[in-house]
């Protein structure tokens, strides 16, 4: 039984003037990512120079393991790719030289469920809940023989290394699902003639010749949405309700399928005058706290009896003719086209808003029905890779955690088992 401070040291080199000692990149909260072993964003020193200030001066070095002290229920436990600086929030960890405890092993141990209890157990402050270096060097566990530890280092890598080749491979796809996009509705599938478009926000752009252009108001009736907050949502009852938070939180394949999907329910009484929504009606949404957020749509399929109506912030939408295919409204704003519109009219400041006016004018291009269903079957073919591909790696996380849990204890210890 040891403590994390006796294997474990806590790096205390500053810089007060990191600009012009050539410091170049910072690692704050946001960039440290929850569950992740690596950090792979940052932000530049002189760049956001005033808004970093002068709480940014702990400097790391490459394969040093940053650990955030805010919420330390995020697991924000990463070893750092790179030099730079990070705040004085932010715990700056390397196993101590010929330390009982072999190199490598320190971010597992960092990502343990035992040792995020432990440090949630230590946490102080109501608002910006924190743990200090003070307590956790206390964490007690059992460290496994050297022998014991060669072999735990060799599964635990082994299984990260599957989650980064992973991620990696996830990464690629989805730039190659944004190149396709791209290409797929400027281009078309093998046309040869185009024509000169101008947008709503002045860009000059191409699409082909064959190509219609058409606005939201003529291929869309607006039907009546809710305005009810969260608060009157419930667990049960015979309506359910699409809120805008929920939209560009849970369904990043742009489907909601209500077979799958739990919707929260609103009490009859509050729905009065809502339309009631079919298959193949769109809903956008119309205000985010993230700007990328207002434009964001889910497609609805298979709602079959269910009583479904769109509430607070939210658009619903239903065609007017069969000149849109289902699978092609999935896509429809995500258009670089119609995108580009859309957040050329997003307006606010700490929430963005999409106006009605604003959306019954912007442009969509519109190929035939036939290749419509071409391009959208190309596209959902990728999106199904990295639906599994993302699955894939939701597994693979599980492993990790049950494989640490498992084996960092006692009685379990013995790789073998």
């Amino acid at each position: 039984m040891i403590k994390l401070g006796d294997v474990v040291t806590l790096v205390n080199d500053n810089d007060y003037d990191p600009i012009n000692n050539g410091v170049k990149k910072y690692v704050a909260g946001g960039h440290m990512e929850s569950e992740k072993l690596h950090i792979q964003k940052f932000g530049d020193v002189v760049t956001d120079s005033e808004v970093i200030g002068s709480a940014f001066h702990k400097l790391f070095k490459k394969n040093h393991i940053l650990y955030g002290t805010r919420f330390p229920n995020l697991k924000k436990a990463s070893i750092a790719t790179f030099d730079g600086l990070c705040a004085n929030t932010t715990l700056v960890l390397k196993t101590k030289s010929n330390s009982d405890l072999i190199d490598g092993l320190l971010p597992f141990i960092l990502q343990w469920d035992k040792f995020t209890e432990y440090s949630i157990k230590k946490t102080v402050g109501s608002t910006n809940p924190y743990v200090k270096w003070s307590d956790l060097k206390n964490f007690e566990f059992f460290l496994p023989s050297k022998n014991e530890q060669l072999k735990l280092h060799d599964l635990f890598w082994a299984i990260q290394n599957s989650i980064d080749n992973l991620e990696d491979l996830i990464q690629k796809t989805n730039l190659y699902f944004i190149s396709k996009r791209e290409q797929l509705f400027s281009k078309g599938i093998d046309h040869t003639q185009f024509r000169s478009i101008k947008s709503l926000y002045g860009t000059i752009v191409k699409i082909p010749k064959s190509w219609d252009l058409k606005t939201f108001d003529e291929l869309f009736t607006f039907l009546k949405t809710g305005t009810n907050p969260r608060s009157d949502l419930e667990t049960s009852g015979n309506f359910q309700y699409i809120h805008y938070g929920d939209v560009h939180q849970k369904w990043t394949t742009y489907v909601l399928d209500c077979d799958v999907e739990q919707l929260p329910y609103i009490p009859e009484n509050k729905v009065k005058q809502i339309s009631l929504l079919k298959d193949d009606d769109l809903v956008i949404v119309d205000a985010s706290e993230d700007h990328e957020g207002s434009g964001t749509s889910i497609l609805l399929k298979n709602i079959k009896k269910k009583k479904i109506v769109a509430g607070l912030h939210t658009y619903a939408l239903r065609s007017k003719k069969n000149n849109l295919t289902s699978n092609y409204k999935i896509f429809l704003t995500s258009i670089p086209f119609v995108k580009k519109q859309i957040i050329s009219f997003i307006t606010g400041i700490s929430v963005y808003g999409l106006s009605k006016t604003n959306l019954k004018n912007i442009l969509i291009p519109l190929p035939s029905l036939s290749e419509q269903e071409k391009i959208s079957t190309i596209l959902l073919s990728i999106q199904e890779q990295l639906l599994e591909q993302n699955s894939h790696l939701k597994n693979l996380y599980a492993l990790r955690k049950s494989t640490l849990n498992l084996k960092l204890t006692t009685e379990n210890s013995d790789v073998s088992n």
